[in-house]
Order: C-alpha cells, then sequence, then structure tokens
C-alpha cells in the first residue's frame, strides 16, 4: 500500500545504512552500560564487604574471581573491540579516580600492591584482541586466572609451608600445587565441551598447560601474574592448536 503523497518515495541505500549503523550503535552501547553496571555492582559489594570486617585479602580474592567470570563472558556481549578498549581505559581511570578519593581500600591492605588490579584490565584487552573471534584463546586463559589465582593464594595462606622468592614475588609450594591443580581441572573441564576425551584433554592438553602456567605464575615478579598468566596460557594454546 502506498500512501498519498509518498508514490514513487523510496528510501536511499544512505539513509538506510545510516539507520542501521545508529541502531548497531545504540544496541551495543546499553551492552556496555549493562556491563559496566555488573562491575560497578562487584566492586560495591567489595567495598561493603570491607566495610562489615571481611580480610582485605578475602575481598581482592571474591572482587578477582567475580571480574575474572564476568570477564569470560564478553565474546557473547558482541562488543567490538574498540569499546573493549574505551570500557578498559575507563576502568582504569575510575579505579585511579576511586582509590584517589579513599576507595578501595582493601587493594593496598590486601598486601598484594595494585599492580596487579591495572594489570589484568590490560591483559583483558589484549587477549579480546588476539583470540580473533576464537573463543578458547581469549575464555580459557581468564577462566584459569580467575579460578586457580584466589585458590593458590588462599591454600598458600592457610597452608603456608616452603616458600620460595623469584624477584620481587614471595611464593609457597602449596600455593603453587594448587594452581597447577586447579589449571589442569579447569583445562579438562574446558576441552572436553569441545569434544575430547577426558583422558586425551588432561595428557594432550591440560597437563601441559597446568605446568606452564603454574611456571608462569610463580616465576612472574609480585603484582604481574595476573598479566603474565594469561598471555601465557594464551600463547600455549596458539602452539598447541585445541580448536582447530
Amino acid at each position: 500500500m502506498v500512501l498519498p503523497g509518498n508514490q514513487g518515495v523510496r528510501s536511499s541505500p544512505v539513509a538506510n545504512a545510516e539507520e542501521a549503523m545508529f541502531w548497531r550503535v545504540l544496541t551495543e552501547a546499553r551492552r556496555a552500560l549493562f556491563l559496566a553496571a555488573r562491575l560497578l555492582v562487584i566492586l560495591l559489594f567489595a567495598e561493603r564487604d570491607r566495610k562489615r570486617g571481611m580480610a582485605a585479602v578475602s575481598v581482592r580474592r571474591g572482587a578477582h574471581f567475580a571480574c575474572g567470570l564476568l570477564a569470560c563472558g564478553l565474546p557473547w556481549q558482541r562488543l567490538s573491540a574498540q569499546t573493549v578498549l574505551l570500557l578498559v581505559v575507563l576502568l582504569l581511570v575510575g579505579m585511579t579516580l576511586a582509590r584517589r578519593l579513599g576507595a578501595l581500600r582493601w587493594v593496598e591492605e590486601s598486601g598484594q600492591g595494585a599492580t596487579g588490579v591495572y594489570l589484568f584490565p590490560l591483559a583483558v584487552v589484549l587477549l579480546y584482541f588476539w583470540s580473533e573471534g576464537r573463543p578458547m584463546l581469549y575464555v580459557l586463559p581468564l577462566l584459569v586466572t580467575a579460578i586457580a589465582d584466589p585458590l593458590a593464594s588462599w591454600v598458600g595462606g592457610k597452608c603456608g609451608g616452603s616458600r620460595w622468592r623469584f624477584g620481587s614475588g614471595q611464593r609457597t609450594l602449596a600455593g603453587s600445587v594448587a594452581f597447577a591443580v586447579a589449571a589442569g581441572a579447569v583445562g579438562v573441564l574446558y576441552f572436553t565441551r569441545y569434544g575430547w576425551t577426558p583422558e586425551a584433554a588432561f595428557w594432550q592438553l591440560a597437563l601441559p598447560l597446568a605446568l606452564v602456567a603454574a611456571a608462569a605464575e610463580s616465576l612472574s615478579p609480585s603484582g604481574t601474574d595476573n598479566f603474565a598468566v594469561p598471555l601465557t596460557v594464551h600463547f600455549l594454546l596458539r602452539c598447541l592448536g585445541p580448536d582447530r
């Protein structure tokens, strides 16, 4: 049906392209704001827990775990790499301002310094760019870091035992073993979802992943393991090629 006065009037390809671009930008902005809101909720809960008396190191472990899992979902948000970069820049600026205003004190009070808090978002951006649409190259490195790192910190703090120092970092044998076990378990569970049998997933993929990731965590200077571990796992997966 053609309305009176509109005979022969058609939308131009340029107008259609501009409208499509407008809705695409609007949709991406909505997803980005929703992601930022969830991140803010995590940090607000961390602040609340610290004010209620939870140990600073426990608050940091919980925030690290929650933020890591949130970052793992980025590929399914279908955000452009440029949007992810912008979000990370805003996050880093926001955290710096918050700390200057007296918030996020648990970062320093945990005794682990602020370096890792800033390096982890940078690792997220690099992985998002380098994964080239291959979820395994992005998700698994972050998943290993999000789960194995806080667990190793907790086990090392509880068990103590043999310690060694590499550069400015100090590690416990119990913590490193816990990291390797957690990384291997995450690897087996993840690879079996891609059709690998548990045996093949363990011997061919998860075991090398666990050993290399644990070595990267143990040998990285203090505060840099949040950057070194995910990038090391990423390049290991590129070499092993389990998703080809």
